[in-house]
């Protein structure tokens, strides 16, 4: 994030009385004009968000769904994990268009 202080996180706002974490997700680059926004998806709940990075309260105890994809006139490209408590909470989105993406 080029030095910056991470965004606030967004919450957590399914049903979870567990312990939980916050996942700091990253956009390698900016949107070109073809596209529209990212949607992140946690746990199957879709979030609008901006580039460069964005930071969510996700559980720490149990796996977590995350998907992004990118809205607009192209291809989607769409990428998705499920993240395992024991993972490192930090991935990367990159999009390479015309080949795909990848949620790493």
């Amino acid at each position: 994030m080029n030095q910056q202080t991470p965004p606030p996180p967004i919450p957590y706002v399914e049903v979870h009385a567990g312990e939980k974490r916050h996942l700091l997700l990253r956009f390698e680059a900016p949107l070109s004009g073809r596209a529209g926004a990212y949607v992140v998806g946690v746990d199957g709940r879709p979030y609008v968000v901006t580039w460069p990075a964005v930071v969510f309260e996700i559980p720490a105890d149990r796996p977590v769904h995350v998907s992004v994809h990118v809205t607009g006139e192209e291809a989607p490209y769409a990428a998705s994990l499920l993240l395992f408590p024991a993972s490192r909470p930090e991935l990367t989105y990159r999009l390479v268009y015309l080949s795909g993406a990848t949620l790493t």
